[in-house]
């Protein structure tokens, strides 16, 4: 069996046997077996017995049977492409097909409901080429009246197969899902219709039937089908009467079932949920038509209006509906508010589509009257709006749960995002309409309600949050100052239990408007209340609001962080105390990315602030354990803290090496989590640090980083940099030879910007030791000398690898002419060969290199071969000094009198730091040590004007003054015109 499996009752048995030891709760005997499971997938005859297995419904119990078909839908997911390692054989394939329509009368629901997304998988690969006899099987004993069993598994069949086949993309595969659609839609559209009315017709006898309950589920099965064949059968749906027709029929089915819903009293709870999930199925395909075939949507827009505003906006409608259609019918007025292809005409768009859009905007604008406008807006603000008994007692239950910001597409399931979706785009599109209602609505509600009223409270927060809602409508018509001196601050000092729900709000309400019309002279009075609201003595969704609010007026671009200097000691300390006593690891991370944002924003000036924070910190972070994301939002505070404190950071020298090795070590659990965040923290430690030696041992883990995967590379090159940097020797002693391979093994495979970042470094590893890093990188450097001119590289790159050699030039001759003597012998070509080819290629490329910088490096490097004493330099005497004044007219400024002067010169103060660095603010230890490399570089430390001159007295000197006027002969007229204007007449 092990080797070989055969189809026969042997096999079967052995496969049987297996099975049912797998199911055993003896977790010995279930390790053995699946293991058995796991080894047979890839052996002959496997999947046929499995079949036989499913198939024997009376011999076998239904746990065995159960998991023979699971580990077919796991095989099928493996092994049953063509292609695949260890592919099921045709001839296996074909029985198991055949033997799968066998098990179509299946009487367990458990395992039909397997053998369903398992024949839907199936045909996603086999239908219709290899399977074409499916859908016709299933189709016929859908219609079919003698077999209700076989019926009823043979839609839920179909529905599975008809969702796994609209999800395929390819051209072809579209073709023919439009060509089962027209062949299918009409029976479905029937047999649906035929079902909704033995639903609608049933009385109460039958409705505590279980056949009342199978004909509930094939209703719902067949409006899942005919959802899927609508929107992805049908190119253009309004184009196919029986979609339109479909389409047409569903307000009124819909109306229907809900009041229908409404008189199932007593029955089984499971039947209300059916009729609900049917309602709702039948609701999507509308929103979904929309969606995916707006200009097919424009004859149901009124319609849709039309019901929308009778379920969600008049009493008699909503009495019909519950939570989730509720927020459907929202959402689809919405969607046609909102619609892109609704309002103006794109490229995309035939022609006609501007009479539909006209035709669109007339029934917007007819429907939208200002009387259904302002019972919208009514609607919303008094009911929607307001908090109910519900929502109280969530905030009552779990404060932290309630404030949490609902995201993303909550607006999908959660009613309170989702009606304040609708009055934003219901604002945004009849902003002419709503205004004047919002206006008096906000000023017939200034009036500040009685601590005591809670019907007044729940009103006036509905009041702030319109106002919140409308802040840009609302900009130019609204005296936001006068607002929050007269009216918004007394409430917040109102000292009330009640009064917490209009403190949460404006909380709120402040973040939404300070940054877009509080005046300046406002900002501190609103950052002290503010952080007022963070005492522990309040309510926790109240501080928790407060918190969010200090992240917008923070991230505020006018924000002055010497104006909120003043309240950080406080602000922090609040925070802490937050960050303490909240329980949520969502809070915590909340309260943890604000502390960083306000490092960040604010600064190195922050840093006094920071021992409470510096103290919980490692606490936090042992309670954190399992918790990846919590730990996440620790290394990102801790990385800001690092950057405050600068070159203080080494009194966290234990706790950010821990925290740095649990990140990087591939064999940690949080290890994927943290890595990034991890990494960064490394890269503001190192660069703010003055010595590494207990940091150094952490880049062990980054060479097997890069090997692993090229995600991270700009980070860890920063870091080898910074490394690099505050310890040449040791860096290159202790892991030079490993990284620069593992680097040069990337070269070839990697994107262009990659390639920037290795070979900038490279340059830096020549800058601060350039006859270690020479021996270190002397293949590279070996290559490039010899194929400079072949690679089809970008001038930026070019740029770079020239600019390494010529660094090396300018350090040494004799070390250049050492990596020239080893490529020639490595290639088997003569030094000459390989020296004037490299010139020549230099030459050629001066013109593509770039900035100006790399420009006068490579000019330097050129001048200074001059006096190399090589005949192979002299004989490009002209190329040479054509780029030199190239790079003249580009670095030149023109002082007047005929005086030109060197622009990339730092100007020495006295202090060896030129004067351009010290305008900027050096932060880190990192800036001041790349700083001091700069001030000393060749480039701001040599005039190249007076370089020239002096190199060419010493080449005058070595060759003799003949000789010398024999090589100025050959540069054009024109170029030593140049030359003796730059030079003042060399």
């Amino acid at each position: 069996m092990e080797t070989s499996l055969c189809v026969d009752s042997l096999a079967d048995s052995l496969v049987y046997i297996t099975l049912s030891q797998a199911t055993s709760q003896d977790v010995s005997v279930f390790q053995g077996a699946s293991e058995k499971l796991s080894q047979w997938e890839t052996q002959p005859g496997f999947y046929t017995s499995l079949c036989n297995i499913v198939a024997s419904s009376k011999e076998i119990e239904v746990p065995v049977r159960w998991l023979a078909t699971v580990c077919m839908k796991n095989g099928i997911d493996k092994f049953w492409r063509k292609n695949a390692p260890n592919a099921i054989s045709e001839n296996e394939k074909g029985i198991t097909r055949f033997k799968l329509i066998k098990c179509i009368d299946e009487p367990s629901d458990v395992i039909a409901l397997q053998l369903a997304v398992l024949i839907a998988k199936i045909s996603r690969y086999d239908w219709p080429r290899e399977w074409p006899e499916l859908i016709d099987v299933l189709i016929n004993n859908i219609k079919e009246n003698g077999n209700e069993i076989r019926r009823y598994r043979s839609l839920l069949i179909l529905s599975h197969v008809v969702k796994t086949l609209s999800t395929k993309r390819l051209v072809g595969d579209k073709k023919l899902f439009c060509e089962l659609t027209s062949k299918i839609f009409p029976v479905m559209f029937e047999f649906w219709n035929y079902t909704i009315d033995i639903i609608l017709s049933a009385d109460a006898e039958y409705r505590h039937s279980m056949k009342f309950r199978y004909d509930l589920e094939m209703g719902l099965w067949s409006a899942k089908i005919l959802s899927k064949l609508t929107v992805y059968g049908h190119n253009k749906p309004h184009l196919s009467p029986e979609a339109m027709n479909f389409m047409g029929v569903i307000f009124e089915k819909t109306k229907t079932l809900l009041q229908f819903r409404l008189t199932l009293i007593d029955e089984d709870e499971r039947c209300k949920n059916l009729i609900e999930k049917h309602s709702l199925t039948l609701i999507k395909v509308l929103f979904s038509v929309l969606e995916n075939h707006p200009l097919s949507y424009v004859d149901f827009v009124l319609i849709t209006l039309q019901h929308s505003f009778y379920y969600c906006f008049t009493d008699e409608g909503y009495k019909l509906l519950f939570d989730s259609i509720l927020i459907r019918w929202l959402n689809l007025m919405k969607a046609i508010l909102l619609c892109p292809e609704y309002k103006n005409l794109t490229r995309s768009q035939p022609d006609t589509s501007a009479d539909i859009i006209e035709k669109v905007k007339e029934t917007k604008t007819a429907f939208f009257t200002p009387v259904i406008a302002h019972e919208i807006f009514y609607k919303l603000v008094n009911d929607y709006f307001i908090l109910n008994e519900n929502d109280l007692n969530a905030w009552d239950a779990d404060p932290e749960a309630y404030a949490a910001e609902k995201i993303g597409e909550s607006w999908k399931y959660d009613l309170k995002p989702c009606v304040e979706g609708l009055f934003k785009g219901f604002l945004k599109q009849y902003d002419e309409i709503l205004l004047p209602i919002i206006l008096n609505f906000l000023n017939s509600n200034k009036a500040s309600p009685d601590p005591n009223d809670m019907v007044a409270i729940l009103k006036k927060d509905a009041v702030y949050n319109v106002f919140g809602l409308s802040v840009f409508e609302l900009f130019d018509e609204i005296d936001f100052d006068e607002w929050f001196s007269k009216i918004l601050l007394p409430e917040l000092h109102v000292i009330s239990p009640n009064y917490r729900i209009l403190r949460r709000r404006i909380a709120w309400l402040l973040g939404r408007w300070t940054g877009m019309k509080l005046a300046v002279d406002l900002h501190p009075v609103m950052y002290s209340e503010i952080i007022n609201l963070l005492e522990p003595s309040e309510d926790m969704a109240v501080r928790l609001a407060a918190a969010n609010t200090i992240k917008d007026v923070v991230d505020d671009f006018n924000f002055r962080s010497k104006v909120f200097l003043e309240f950080i000691p406080r602000c922090f300390q609040l925070l802490y105390t937050l960050l303490e006593q909240s329980e949520e690891c969502e809070t915590k991370m909340q309260v943890l990315t604000l502390l960083s944002f306000i490092i960040e924003r604010v600064g190195w000036e922050i840093a006094p602030y920071f021992d409470s924070l510096v103290n919980y910190l490692p606490l936090l972070w042992q309670h954190s354990v399992g918790h990846n994301m919590l730990r996440c939002a620790i290394v990102s505070v801790l990385t800001q803290i690092v950057k405050g404190l600068g070159d203080q950071c080494v009194t966290l020298e234990r706790f950010v090496i821990l925290v740095i090795e649990l990140s990087l070590d591939a064999e940690q659990e949080g290890h994927v989590y943290l890595l990034e965040d991890g990494l960064h923290l490394f890269l503001a430690y190192v660069e703010n640090i003055q010595h590494g030696d207990k940091i150094f041992p952490m880049f062990n883990y980054l060479p097997h980083l890069i090997e692993t995967s090229t995600e991270h590379l700009k980070v860890i090159i920063g870091i080898a940099t910074s490394m690099l940097v505050l310890s040449p020797d040791n860096y290159l002693q202790m892991f030079g030879t490993r990284v620069i391979n593992v680097l040069l093994d990337l070269l070839p495979d990697i994107k262009y910007e990659a390639v920037i970042i290795i070979l900038e470094f490279f340059e830096t590893c020549i800058k601060v030791r350039p006859y270690d890093s020479t021996k270190l990188l002397i293949n590279f450097l070996q290559n490039s000398l010899m194929n400079i001119d072949e690679r089809q590289e970008k001038a930026s790159v070019i740029s770079i690898r020239l600019s390494i050699f010529a660094r090396i030039i300018l350090v040494s001759n004799e070390l250049f002419a050492e990596v020239v003597e080893g490529t020639s012998n490595k290639h088997n070509f003569s030094r000459d060969i390989v020296f004037g080819h490299f010139l020549d290629s230099w030459t050629n490329k001066m013109n593509i290199v770039w900035p100006p910088e790399r420009r006068k490096l490579l000019g330097l490097a050129l001048i200074n071969l001059l006096t190399a004493g090589s005949s192979i330099v002299l004989v490009r005497f002209n190329a040479i000094v054509n780029a030199a004044v190239e790079v003249l007219n580009d670095i030149l400024l023109h002082e007047g009198n005929g005086i030109y002067t060197d622009s990339l010169i730092f100007v020495d103060n006295g202090n060896n730091v030129s004067s351009e660095i010290e305008e900027q603010e050096v932060k880190t230890c990192h800036e001041i040590r790349i700083s001091e490399i700069t001030a000393n570089d060749p480039v701001h430390k040599v005039d190249f004007s007076w370089y020239i001159r002096s190199q060419f007295k010493e080449l005058e000197k070595q060759i003799g003054e003949e000789n010398f006027q024999q090589l100025i002969d050959l540069v054009t007229k024109s170029t030593m015109y140049q030359i003796n204007v730059y030079l003042n007449n060399l």
